[in-house]
């Protein structure tokens, strides 16, 4: 009879062993979940910024493009890449940072790109 009564008592602790196992394992399938939902963010913001640095990149091209065929132009060139925005413009001085003139003192290309 002893041992009926052993079978019993045993049987709390594998229900409190399974409960303690699940609670492990869905802990473990939030943190897997958050960490793939943070990674997709993260990709799809880097697709988004490279895009934009080429939208950008071929606003420029289209403006250099524009300026042989009129040397004159000053007015903004706005285009959509792809979905992305580009603004294309000259500035003159004050230059923004970075901007290569090249020695000339009239304006840079400045090319912006907003997705």
């Amino acid at each position: 009879m002893e041992t009926n009564n052993n079978y019993q008592n045993n049987k709390g602790v594998v229900l409190v062993t399974v409960i303690i196992f699940v609670i492990i394992m869905s802990i473990l399938a939030v943190s897997v979940l958050f960490v793939m939902t943070n990674e997709a963010r993260t990709v799809e913001y880097n697709i988004k910024r490279i895009k934009a640095a080429y939208a950008a990149q071929a606003g420029f091209q289209n403006y250099l493009e524009a300026l042989r065929s009129d040397p004159s132009l000053t007015t903004p060139i706005n285009l959509v890449i792809d979905g992305i925005s580009v603004e294309t413009y000259i500035q003159g001085p004050p230059f923004p940072a970075g901007c290569p003139t090249g020695g000339a003192s009239n304006g840079c290309i400045v090319a912006t790109a907003t997705y």
